[in-house]
């Protein structure tokens, strides 16, 4: 039985999120502090029931921001491999997987090893083989 370790391209990709925070708000006029949740505050000029004159007040306004996140192939290369036992009726396992490294390890019998690998190669995955005797 041998080890194939397969590392897992990873890459940033772009994703858009809703900022969420505390805002506090001081009403001078009736000295009371405000607090919201939400991405800013816009102040726009409005009738305060309250008080009963037009004056500044506060609403919330929705903030959206740019982040990277880190995702990698393995999903894919855990479909392909799927398909690949599937279609050879292979004896390979899947033994482990670190999402935050991105690699996965599959035990192959040796009778199997370089049908895996050419396959490995012509799909341009990177991989190491580590001779395991048992």
């Amino acid at each position: 039985m041998a080890t194939v370790i397969i590392q897992a391209e990873m890459s940033t990709k772009p994703e858009k999120y809703k900022l969420e925070r505390e805002l506090l708000w001081y009403d001078g006029e009736m000295q009371v502090m405000h607090k919201f949740n939400g991405g800013k505050l816009k102040f726009v000029y409005a009738y305060d029931a309250k008080l009963g004159k037009h004056r500044l007040l506060p609403e919330v306004e929705d903030v959206e921001i740019n982040r990277d996140k880190i995702v990698s192939n393995a999903s894919e290369i855990k479909n392909w491999f799927n398909e690949f036992v599937d279609d050879n009726n292979s004896q390979i396992d899947l033994v482990l997987e670190d999402d935050k490294e991105g690699w996965l390890e599959f035990d192959v019998p040796y009778r199997e090893l370089s049908k895996f690998t050419n396959q490995l190669h012509s799909e341009g995955m990177k991989y190491t083989v580590q001779d395991v005797t048992s």
